[in-house]
């Protein structure tokens, strides 16, 4: 009896091991073919961070990081920067009414792993902004993100074209691009459509300067429109502007210490260095002054305060405001430093806030170079960086004075006005009885400077910063907006 039991069991055993045997295989085949891999592909497709995620924790091991490119949601990710296929099959077209660019994707990109996608636009024929007649053109360049949501685009890329002056050109023709960054490679594919003109675009407008009235003093804009307030009230600021040019003769004798500091700058090490006095870009002849691209209100406010404080400080200056591009040749930039902008302009990316570019490619002498200024910054930093560099312009060099709005010097406060120490060397640089500079011993006899108090002042830097000198401080409450010009009169 146990001997049929155990050939029952026996027999049992056998066949229903052919039967696992048999199912295992088809378990296996079913597992190896396109099946269980088209399935995943389409998990992707339906939510790709989420795919991304587990593949990073699945292949974080050493023992699995050499499988990476067997996982299909990780190749679809870094197959799309070179699926030539895919990008073949991007359409793009200038729309119907010619203001607008429609690009069309085959799918929509945040499926495809596409971190980001822009659509640019960059002036074709411009390879370098820093000279005076191609900076306008910063302006110029625009781009626009996508939505990766989307496989199809409706893109309204609106165009500046540059200035158009004796000085400068416009911009007549645009490159338009494709710009797309994955979550594997920053610069996973560009590719350019066709370039756009005046002829097969409509959304190009002029480039302007920026103004609203009541804002500068009339006595300060160039070939300011009487009509706008009456001639009547138009002399009456014009004859108040030259009163007070005339309390220049009431501000501080010029100080040893302010002559020591325009005998140096600062290296790129920030290291105090030597720059004689006859190397300063003082300001000489008709200057004029304008504010393109993202400007600001209080931007323009605050113009309107330095001139009002150089026809104290600096009255023979000519110096002025004007909306009319054609006049202006010491003009100020507002462009965003976003990549594009530093790649193709100046490397401002986390490096530069602002910067003066003198008249390296003079052709005229009424040009003085020009000024930029990164228009993400607000408030009291914009103000400072703004009047920092309108006081390179004017001639003033770096410092490490933490009372300085030139200054380099760590924990110095961020200032939006000249300082006493600025002052007092605007004091000298631009006092009537300077025609040239030809030494610091010249100007400090000239100036009837104490010569030993000048060479202790150069000779120790500490004390050059810390110099004081009273009766500014009228001059430093004015620009602060806290009293007026006539008030200081009143004193």
């Amino acid at each position: 009896m146990s001997d049929k039991l155990l050939g029952f069991a026996m027999a049992w055993i056998f066949y229903w091991s052919i039967f696992a045997v048999s199912q295992l295989t088809t378990t296996y085949q079913y597992l190896t073919v396109g099946t269980t891999e088209n399935t995943f592909i389409s998990a992707i497709s339906e939510n790709s961070e989420q795919e991304i995620t587990i593949d990073s924790n699945h292949y974080s091991s050493e023992e699995h990081s050499s499988n990476v490119e067997e996982n299909p949601g990780h190749s679809a990710r870094k197959d799309i920067c070179f699926n030539d296929e895919f990008w073949n099959s991007v359409e793009a077209e200038i729309g119907p009414e010619r203001k607008n660019i429609v690009v069309s994707f085959p799918n929509n990109l945040k499926n495809e792993g596409v971190k980001t996608a822009y659509i640019k636009a960059i002036p074709s024929n411009t390879y370098m902004y820093e000279s005076f007649s191609n900076a306008f053109h910063m302006h110029s360049i625009n781009q626009v993100r996508l939505n990766l949501n989307d496989s199809s685009h409706k893109v309204s890329l609106l165009l500046l074209n540059g200035l158009d002056t004796k000085y400068t050109r416009n911009v007549n023709t645009w490159k338009v691009q494709l710009a797309v960054s994955s979550y594997e490679e920053e610069k996973c594919h560009e590719q350019t459509f066709f370039e756009l003109t005046n002829l097969n675009y409509e959304n190009i407008k002029d480039l302007k300067v920026f103004y609203k009235e009541n804002i500068i003093n009339p006595a300060f804009e160039l070939n300011y429109d009487v009509r706008n307030i009456g001639e009547e009230e138009y002399l009456n600021e014009f004859f108040q502007s030259q009163n007070h040019s005339k309390m220049h003769n009431l501000l501080p004798e010029p100080h040893g210490a302010g002559l020591a500091l325009l005998d140096f700058t600062l290296s790129k090490d920030e290291d105090y260095i030597e720059r004689p006095l006859h190397h300063r870009d003082r300001l000489e002849g008709k200057v004029v002054l304008g504010l393109f691209g993202n400007v600001l209100e209080e931007d323009l406010e605050t113009v309107n305060t330095i001139l009002r404080t150089l026809n104290i400080v600096a009255p023979n200056l000519d110096i002025s405001y004007s909306d009319n591009p054609s006049y202006v040749n010491l003009p100020i930039h507002f462009s965003n430093c976003d990549n594009l902008f530093s790649d193709l302009v100046n490397d401002c990316k986390d490096k530069i806030a602002g910067s003066y570019y003198p008249a390296k490619y003079t052709y005229s002498k009424s040009q003085f170079g020009w000024i930029w200024v990164d228009s993400r910054y607000k408030s009291d930093f914009r103000k400072h960086v703004l009047v920092h560099e309108i006081g390179h312009a004017l001639g003033l060099g770096h410092n490490l004075c933490t009372d300085s709005v030139m200054s380099y010097a760590d924990h110095a406060d961020y200032m939006g006005y000249f300082t006493s120490l600025d002052l007092m060397q605007l004091r000298i640089l631009y006092d009537p009885k300077i025609s040239y500079f030809f030494s610091s011993s010249h100007m400090a006899t000239t100036l009837d400077i104490d010569t030993v108090q000048y060479k202790e002042y150069r000779n120790d830097k500490g004390a050059m910063c810390g110099a004081k000198q009273s009766g500014w401080e009228d001059l430093i409450r004015f620009q602060k907006g806290d009293i007026t010009v006539d008030q200081i009169l009143q004193r």
